[in-house]
């Protein structure tokens, strides 16, 4: 599981990395236009989470257009310059042993994965790492889990003004923590640890 976690880590970051670097050696009126989009789309993607609407909206519109001649805009750069998409980035893996040599006596990895893309039931992994253990376990009741990120998510998006919203800020928070650190033992692992 820690070895699945930790390449789809490695993978966003080696690519993002490549990607940058590979666009660097292209002409610079080519790098700014691309800088360009991608400006313009984070702004698009700020304004819709500000707006926080499930709704259609002409701003979700043009965010979905602006992705796509973007996603057009690399596929030209691509074939135009076939050598950018054909470096490959060697992935060295850190084995297990190794992180928990690592780790001193006060410090903990935890790391989650969703495999909701995958596959037709979702579920939520997770695995808590110590220098001499190692823990591993689902998170049971994913749809529910789920349901309080959304609701977690919204409540943290903007200020808390009633005593009703901290209250329920705060039942969400704990629900949360018992979902992400489902037994005692656990809890009682990571009191008082970096984490």
């Amino acid at each position: 599981m820690f070895y699945f976690m930790e390449k789809n880590k490695a993978l966003l970051l080696i690519h993002g990395i490549k990607q940058n670097s590979d666009f660097n050696t292209l002409p610079k009126h080519i790098s700014d236009k691309f800088i360009s989009f991608k400006k313009n789309i984070l702004e698009l993607e700020n304004l819709n989470r500000e707006s926080n609407s499930i709704e259609y909206s002409s701003q979700k519109d043009s965010l979905f257009q602006l992705k796509k001649q973007f996603e057009l805009f690399k596929d030209s750069i691509y074939n135009k310059n076939p050598n950018l998409s054909s470096k490959t980035s060697e992935i060295k893996l850190t084995n297990l042993k190794t992180v928990q040599n690592n780790l001193d006596e006060n410090t903990l990895v935890i790391s989650y994965i969703s495999n909701e893309e995958n596959f037709r039931k979702k579920t939520l992994l997770a695995q808590l790492i110590s220098s001499n253990n190692i823990y591993s376990f689902e998170i049971i009741n994913y749809n529910n889990f789920e349901k309080n990120c959304n609701e977690f998510r919204d409540l943290i998006s903007k200020p808390l003004k009633t005593e009703n919203q901290f209250n329920n800020f705060k039942n969400v928070s704990y629900a949360l923590y018992n979902y992400l650190l489902p037994n005692d033992s656990l809890k009682n692992l990571v009191e008082k640890r970096k984490i």
